[in-house]
């Protein structure tokens, strides 16, 4: 794509939090390299989206509530000749052909990935699934099998001459009122604190309520405050954790800025079964930042680091470096501006 081009992009994701929240990096790779970047999400990812530094706009499309070809048609003209190019991280069928409704010169999607596979690859069925509408895509990018999914999903930006070096930081903008509400829920709360997200949309990736359990309690043994937290739809499962957790928080009551504003140390999020719980499953985690370190049952506390992938990652609140808050200048009521603070992973 030329340098002299527009350049105003559309990223198309309207999958669950998570996904949203991973695709934060694509994101800043746009924007830091001078795209315009307008997100189309779930209104959940809307909300998890409010005040994010990169967007000027934000665009609700309630995929569930308003179903129909109908709708996705008037959305199609609603957005038409707005956008030079429309990136899709999302693999489905009403996405491509959004994006294609969309009359973007250049549309993005993912191509299935070429052999040999490795495992657990080499079993056609635990391979990723793709549309067969993904012909509507001008380029297509190959779904790379094994790499992460924050760098995959960038991997989109290729076809507009954009590289992932280095890798773009994500961020998220939580409203100073839901700090100060959190803050006050949580004041008799040891620190340092670790967020516990036990419940998952997919059951299988859902970690074992006993793992939570023994995680909690090691980590309340290492002097850590433990929270527990999740939607008013998983406070039965978040209750039974908490009760088995001494002196750990549970709260299922909470905004979803509140809960982007937990804790603010540590955060732990569900994973397939037998393995560790990931650090970037849920639409508040954060990836790739330093974990805590956790003794060994009964021992003493430690404090050197584990290394990456333990699990359990920091989650600084203090704004972004180079990015102020108050700087930033978006329209559509999707601004940062004053109020907010950036969460950056």
């Amino acid at each position: 794509m030329s340098r002299s081009f527009p350049r105003r992009v559309l990223v198309l994701n309207t999958a669950f939090l998570g996904d949203v929240a991973l695709t934060t990096p694509l994101f800043a790779l746009l924007a830091g390299n001078g795209f315009s970047v307008d997100a189309l999400v779930t209104p959940r990812g809307a909300e998890l989206l409010a005040g994010h530094p990169h967007l000027e706009r934000v665009i609700a499309y309630d995929k569930r509530g308003e179903p129909g070809l109908r709708k996705l048609l008037a959305l199609g003209r609603e957005l038409r000749g707005r956008y030079d190019a429309v990136l899709v991280p999302h693999r489905s069928a009403r996405s491509a052909l959004l994006a294609r409704l969309t009359w973007a010169p250049v549309t993005v999607g993912y191509q299935p990935p070429k052999g040999p596979f490795v495992l657990p690859f080499n079993n056609s069925r635990l391979r990723p699934k793709f549309t067969l509408w993904r012909f509507l895509y001008t380029h297509r990018v190959e779904y790379a099998l094994g790499r992460r999914e924050d760098l995959r999903i960038c991997d989109l930006a290729q076809p507009l001459g954009l590289a992932v070096v280095p890798m773009p930081r994500g961020l998220l903008a939580v409203a100073e009122t839901d700090l100060r509400t959190i803050a006050s829920r949580l004041v008799n709360l040891e620190h340092p604190r670790a967020v516990i997200f036990p419940g998952s949309a997919w059951e299988s990736k859902r970690y074992p309520e006993e793992a939570y359990v023994a995680v909690g309690r090691r980590l309340t043994e290492a002097g850590v405050g433990v929270v527990i937290c999740g939607s008013a739809d998983e406070a039965d499962l978040c209750a039974k954790v908490a009760g088995n957790i001494p002196d750990s928080v549970g709260l299922t009551d909470l905004s979803l800025g509140e809960r982007g504003g937990a804790g603010g140390d540590q955060r732990l999020g569900p994973a397939p079964p037998g393995r560790p719980p990931r650090t970037a499953g849920g639409g508040h985690l954060r990836p790739d930042l330093a974990p805590l370190r956790l003794p060994p049952p009964g021992g003493a506390p430690a404090k050197a680091p584990l290394p990456r992938g333990a699990g359990l990652s920091a989650l600084p609140l203090e704004p972004a470096e180079g990015v102020s808050p108050e700087a930033s200048s978006l329209h559509e009521g999707a601004g940062a501006g004053a109020g907010r603070r950036l969460l950056s992973g």
